[in-house]
């Protein structure tokens, strides 16, 4: 559901010019604009308990299990972010709108 519901939104966004940018943690690393094979995985990593939910406190711990090898999709680890932590990781990306 809630990737339909990203797909939906996006085209939406980008038939009235704005450029989308999901924002989420992909291994330890800070991501604002994800790729479709990436939405789709953060989906499935919730169903699989690999995503967590992170606000801005957890930025700092999440940043510190960036994983030096790369993940096969089936090991990716995923931070999803509440409101704070979007609205934080999107000013640090010069991000001034978001939609949650």
């Amino acid at each position: 559901q809630n990737i339909e519901l990203a797909k939906e939104v996006s085209s939406i966004l980008r038939e009235r010019g704005v450029i989308p940018a999901t924002i989420a943690v992909k291994d330890g690393i800070f991501r604002a604009g994800l790729e479709q094979d990436e939405l789709e995985n953060l989906a499935k990593a919730g169903e699989e308990n690999r995503a967590i939910k992170c606000s801005s406190r957890d930025l700092p711990l999440m940043a510190s299990n960036i994983t030096t090898q790369q993940s096969s999709d089936e090991t990716v680890q995923w931070g999803a972010t509440t409101v704070a932590a979007t609205m934080r990781l999107a000013h640090a990306a010069n991000i001034n709108t978001f939609v949650t």
